[in-house]
């Protein structure tokens, strides 16, 4: 008898209210997330995540025309190992270029990231993302 697991993408989606309280919970949820996906807290994976949340929910919350809009986060990490995919949409349609040059946190992102992007929602919005490799 041969047994094949197939691991499941991993998935976690969460809405926001556009507060400095929300950037916060959206920074520890995170945290709480990958721990409960094996990860420690305590390590350099979900501590680079951690700040990688917060730069992004805040970006969301805090800049450009339309503050005052909610974000969502979502989670995403294929399988029991792999890259995590961080993206926070904000419903803002207002951007064509991401500013990845202006503020130190996005430079934090752009730093860190394997890979990072943006994609405009047409009209509904805009999701920032950024992949890491595992971090040990």
């Amino acid at each position: 008898m041969t047994v094949e697991f197939s691991a499941q993408p991993r998935v976690f989606v969460q809405h926001f209210a556009p507060t400095r309280r929300s950037v916060r919970l959206a920074h520890r949820l995170a945290i709480h997330q990958l721990g409960m996906w094996g990860h420690s807290p305590g390590s350099p994976l979900c501590a680079v995540a951690g700040a990688m949340v917060h730069e992004l929910a805040a970006f969301a919350v805090f800049s450009g025309p339309g503050v005052g809009r909610g974000f969502q986060l979502r989670l995403r990490q294929p399988g029991l190992a792999g890259a995590l995919r961080i993206e926070v949409r904000d419903a803002r349609g207002d951007f064509r270029q991401p500013p990845w040059t202006r503020g130190r946190g996005l430079q934090l992102v752009v730093a860190r990231a394997k890979v990072w992007g943006f994609t405009d929602q047409r009209g509904v919005g805009r999701t920032f993302w950024a992949e890491l490799e595992e971090i040990e």
